[in-house]
């Protein structure tokens, strides 16, 4: 018995001494290489080195922030991961543990949905209906996985979404918008992005033509294609130089003779002005989908020129997705607000007041909607 013990601490000591090589060995490579601050492929800043300390060795936060160092700065890391990724798929594995390697190209996000976190949102904007003498409504967008199923994996079966559309369904109590159905009927169309979460905006087209108070047509627009070259999220999680690029379009309304001006606020401070609602700018970086509405903000005031009195002031509650779907809304009202809760945290009441808000629309995807911890500030 002592043997095994002896064994085993020898296999410990070992273990121990080659860990403290390698990072020792690590520390030595990065001394000549210098630190990647931002990822370009994953668009995210990358970990960078940890502060090394007997108390952070002690209580393991050391060697929790070591592995995500290496994991970002180990040289030629997007080269291996690329490598990993083919790997896997040659191996016939359905995904890497981060997305799904669909058919046509198409990469499909690994993402959990919090069922409690769902419940508390609900509960939320029932707090804030009952509270607020104003029309509002719900439209939350379904993921890829979900309208696009036929192009999942042979025998991957998704129920957590269905159930969180359910709760919705069932738990808020102003009027809920469900476009899965009208989705899935273009699902042979060009509705999602094969190397990104989000919708198109011929997705978000198809959900604003279902929602609309006005009688709208796909050939009332222009459409244009601004870049051919966007690699999106999902892309970046894999790294498959097979996978082909994505286009983004804009659909401009024909014969809207309106002017647009759009305002982006970061606590109460107009930090940027566009004459319309896309940043050009967005378009020679890596993330090209914040052409639309300039990317994530606190607060953006799209107002248009020429004021019509039947013509409503509306402030969306959203994430992401509602950026390629408020320039539709945007030709038919004077004034959209729009407000991330992840950035704007001072309650809703406010923009209400001050914008004459006539109607809210709360618009996010189902697995934001469900695990964003932020909602709860539309009541402060």
């Amino acid at each position: 018995m002592n043997e095994n013990k002896n064994k085993k601490s020898v296999s410990n000591i070992l273990v121990s001494v080659a860990f403290l090589v390698f990072i020792a060995g690590f520390f030595g490579v990065s001394l000549f290489l210098e630190d990647k601050v931002f990822s370009e492929s994953e668009n995210r800043h990358l970990a960078g080195s940890p502060e090394l300390s007997l108390d952070r060795v002690a209580d393991g936060s050391f060697s929790k922030d070591f592995e995500a160092y290496v994991q970002d700065q180990f040289p030629e890391r997007d080269g291996l991961m690329s490598l990993k990724t083919t790997s896997e798929k040659a191996l016939g594995k359905k995904d890497n543990g981060l997305v799904y390697f669909g058919e046509d190209g198409y990469l499909f996000a690994l993402e959990d949905i919090d069922m409690e976190q769902l419940d508390k949102n609900i509960s939320y904007i029932n707090k804030f209906a009952e509270e607020n003498d104003i029309d509002m409504k719900i439209m939350v967008v379904p993921t890829a996985s979900e309208v696009l199923n036929d192009k999942l994996p042979e025998h991957l079966y998704l129920n957590a979404e269905k159930n969180a559309f359910d709760a919705i369904e069932k738990g808020v109590d102003i009027p809920f918008e469900d476009v899965r159905d009208e989705l899935k009927e273009h699902s042979d169309e060009y509705i999602y992005y094969r190397t990104d979460h989000h919708w198109t905006v011929l997705g978000a087209f198809y959900a604003y033509e279902s929602i609309s108070d006005r009688d709208v047509e796909l050939d009332d627009y222009e459409i244009k294609e601004v870049s051919r070259d966007f690699l999106g999220t999902n892309y970046s999680k894999a790294l498959l130089s097979t996978i082909g690029p994505d286009s983004i379009h804009r659909f401009d309304l024909e014969n809207d003779k309106a002017k647009y001006r759009m305002e982006i606020y970061d606590k109460g401070i107009v930090t940027k002005r566009f004459d319309e609602p896309y940043d050009p700018e967005y378009l020679l970086q890596k993330d090209k989908y914040s052409y639309f509405l300039s990317g994530n903000n606190p607060v953006t005031v799209i107002e248009k020129s020429k004021k019509e009195e039947t013509e409503k002031n509306t402030l969306v509650v959203k994430d992401s997705f509602a950026h390629c779907f408020i320039p539709f809304i945007a030709a038919e009202r004077n004034i959209v607000v729009a407000a991330d809760m992840r950035y704007y945290r001072n309650g809703l009441a406010e923009l209400i007041e001050e914008y004459e808000i006539d109607e809210v629309l709360f618009l996010y995807n189902i697995v934001n909607f469900s695990n964003d911890r932020n909602i709860v500030f539309i009541n402060r």
